[in-house]
């Protein structure tokens, strides 16, 4: 899970980029771990994509497939 945030701190703004949510075992979170970087970086980020109702997509019906 991936997601952007502003956060503040002493009058401070810094942008910061969530890269991994620990969780208790009842799915409660137990800790965020963020990487901020300077305005205008470049970071590279790994998105995880999940399809959902491919069983109801009509082109994957007639064989067409993901790249």
């Amino acid at each position: 899970m991936s997601e952007s945030f502003v956060m503040s701190h002493a009058a401070i703004d810094v942008s910061a980029l969530c890269v991994q949510v620990h969780r208790y075992g009842t799915g409660n979170i137990l800790n965020l771990v963020m990487v901020k970087a300077d305005e205008g970086t470049m970071l590279k980020v790994d998105l995880p994509v999940e399809f959902k109702g491919e069983d109801a997509c009509p082109g994957l019906k007639k064989g067409i497939t993901f790249c």
